[in-house]
């Protein structure tokens, strides 16, 4: 788990279904506000799900305000980016949602180092998703369960990380 320094010189995008609600909204709103407090140069970007107005009105204005810094934050000039795409595999470039990249890809054209966060609760994967996943550079997943089951799905193992939720 690399600390702020290790991210000096990197502009960090993490792109989740932040405004949605659902567990991978949860999750990224967790991990998305902690890592701001520590990294000035994360982003966040709304992806991979609509967002809900019923969700967004009990997030409470403090928190809605606080999003809105974050996802407003400018690159470091010059800086590598890292995107962090945090859904299901099938959202990732390329997308198995019409259009969806055009509107927001993830890994974005020009990532220097591409990262998902994903998770599945079962002991196999969708056939594509190990596709999907082995095309970028790290995936995160909860538990070495996950880091196990991708494994023996055909993922890289090199490529998985166990990050707990």
């Amino acid at each position: 788990r690399p600390g702020a320094s290790a991210l000096a010189g990197w502009d960090v995008i993490w792109m989740a279904p932040f405004l949605s609600g659902g567990g991978y909204s949860s999750e990224a709103l967790v991990f998305a506000l902690e890592l701001a407090r520590h990294v000035p140069t994360l982003r966040i970007a709304q992806f991979a799900e609509p967002p809900s107005d019923s969700f967004i009105a009990g997030l409470g204005e403090a928190r809605l305000r606080e999003l809105e810094r974050i996802a407003q934050r400018r690159a470091p000039r010059g800086a590598r980016l890292l995107a962090i795409c945090h859904s299901t595999p099938d959202a990732w470039v390329p997308s198995r949602f019409p259009g969806w990249d055009e509107v927001a890809p993830c890994p974005p054209r020009g990532a220097a180092l591409a990262v998902g966060r994903t998770m599945y609760e079962s002991d196999r994967l969708p056939a594509d998703w190990v596709l999907r996943v082995n095309r970028l550079d790290e995936v995160w997943v909860p538990t070495a369960f996950n880091v196990d089951s991708f494994a023996r799905a055909g993922v890289e193992p090199a490529k998985l990380r166990a990050l707990a939720e």
